[in-house]
């Protein structure tokens, strides 16, 4: 069996650590499409320089897959009609069950619409797993790079979404903010 190494989330604006991760030796997080962890005047950017060797800060995209078009809202009264034993999911959990399944794995679903941004104690994702049919109101992650889909979801949760967030009685977080 691979040597496991423990991974924490150090760096929120709580001053909390969540639960930690357990992954393989080979874990990294590396730059993607070409970008260097140095800025134009060779110097190491103030994000990176709190880093441990061989960690860089990446955006939300160059970790995970984003599977926002696979995505199939269905309103309530075609559900009612198409009930079945696959879980319907939306911005912040199960919101039904329908006959049908647009997925059959481990993804991290982040609320778009609804989800509870500005409260820090409060989950702002969530994982699935199996057969499931996401809705238009959570964005669909699937974590990447050998990074496991528990530690996407416990960075996602310890997110400060003030400046991500646009809205005033119903906060979204559109595709574009999320990467």
């Amino acid at each position: 069996m691979p040597e496991v190494k423990t991974i924490k989330i150090i760096n929120n604006r709580r001053g909390e650590v969540p639960s930690p991760c357990e992954v393989s030796p080979d874990f990294k997080v590396s730059p993607v499409h070409g970008k260097s962890e140095k800025n134009k005047g060779g110097e190491t950017p103030p994000l990176q320089k709190d880093l441990q060797a061989g960690w860089i800060n990446s955006n939300l995209e160059d970790v995970v897959d984003i599977l926002d078009s696979r995505s199939v809202p269905i309103n309530a009264e075609d559900r009612e009609k198409r009930r079945g034993a696959i879980p319907y999911y939306g911005a912040t959990g199960q919101v039904g069950w329908i006959d049908d399944y647009l997925f059959d794995e481990e993804l991290v679903l982040l609320g778009e619409d609804g989800a509870p941004f500005l409260e820090p104690t409060k989950q702002k994702a969530y994982i699935i797993r199996g057969k499931s049919w996401v809705n238009n109101h959570a964005h669909v992650l699937r974590a990447r790079n050998g990074i496991p889909n528990a530690y996407i979801k416990y960075y996602l949760d310890t997110v400060d979404y003030h400046k991500f967030v646009s809205g005033t009685t119903r906060l979204k977080l559109n595709q574009s903010a999320m990467r």
